[in-house]
């Protein structure tokens, strides 16, 4: 019979309720996923924008965004160990290429002509991004961050299941190994609700800033 969330460890290392589980696993996805959006909008924008750095980098991206993630893991754990910070470094890797290029395709769709004009009337660099690559991009950004939403979620509960005493991947792992079958359940429950949690927080975000947007299309 499966046992209850508390006390299911029988040398009490393990988490003792569900908010601490969640906590360690949001621990290293949110930070994650906010490196990945920073690193991702700078090497993003700039891909775009300069020639030079699309020629040399964008075969780089791919090459990278090509290796499985389950791949990485083995290089990341030689070279930082099992700790928090080689769950993160991982993480940030494996969500950050599908975003960048999206970054990247949203800022070459604006059309030529609205980049023209931005410098005949000479828009200081700042109103240039804030005001218009940004805005001109947020579609495309928007399916970046679902994307790879997604992607670390997945990517978290693997390094969870590899090197982690806590987090609900760990928990999910703990259970099957001892087929508690309805705890191990209660865990991949639990992850489709983060992850919905998570779509619903990009859903309030995306509709105030994409109203113009879906005004244009409609």
């Amino acid at each position: 019979m499966a046992t209850t969330w508390t006390n299911t460890d029988p040398n009490g290392t393990f988490g003792t309720n569900v908010l601490a589980m969640v906590a360690a696993s949001l621990g290293r996805l949110l930070p994650a996923i906010g490196i990945a959006i920073v690193i991702g909008l700078i090497l993003g924008v700039a891909i775009a924008r300069i020639q030079l750095l699309d020629h040399l980098l964008t075969p780089v991206v791919h090459f990278i965004r090509a290796i499985p993630s389950t791949a990485k893991v083995p290089i990341f754990i030689a070279l930082m160990g099992i700790g928090d910070s080689m769950k993160i470094s991982v993480i940030v890797v494996a969500a950050l290429f599908p975003f960048m290029l999206n970054v990247i395709h949203g800022v070459k769709d604006i059309h030529d002509t609205t980049v023209d004009v931005c410098h005949v009337y000479k828009i200081g660099k700042l109103d240039f991004f804030t005001r218009v690559l940004l805005p001109g991009a947020m579609p495309q950004i928007f399916s970046g961050l679902r994307l790879m939403t997604m992607i670390a979620m997945i990517v978290m509960v693997l390094t969870e299941m590899l090197g982690a005493s806590d987090g609900v991947g760990y928990y999910v792992l703990y259970a099957e190994r001892r087929f508690l079958v309805l705890d191990m359940w209660a865990g991949i429950l639990l992850l489709g609700a983060i992850g919905y949690l998570l779509s619903v927080i990009l859903n309030l975000v995306e509709r105030p800033l994409l109203r113009w947007h879906t005004a244009q299309n409609s």
